[in-house]
């Protein structure tokens, strides 16, 4: 059976693809799509977002009968952001 779960690089989008009646996705495939988006320097945060909508597509297919358990999707550390904080003395 042949799982992945790909990032078209030319357009910027997840592709899931299942094959044969006992496909799934688990941890084994997200940690494989995880480590294909560092290979393509994505940061952290994208990643996480990436998942995100993942998590969410799975949620859904869940929700309605479509997949029998909900894989474990853990997410990535984030750098502190600091594009809205102020300075001191800036105001």
């Amino acid at each position: 059976m042949n799982n992945d779960v790909t990032l078209d690089n030319q357009s910027g989008r997840i592709h899931v693809k299942f094959i044969g009646p006992k496909g799934g996705i688990g941890p084994a495939e997200i940690a494989r799509y995880m480590e294909e988006r560092r290979t393509h320097e994505a940061a952290n945060g994208t990643i996480n977002r990436e998942l995100a909508v993942l998590g969410r597509m799975l949620r859904l297919a869940y929700e309605n009968g479509k997949l029998v358990r909900m894989p474990v999707i853990r997410k990535l550390s984030e750098g502190i952001s600091t594009a809205g904080l102020l300075r001191t003395g800036a105001v």
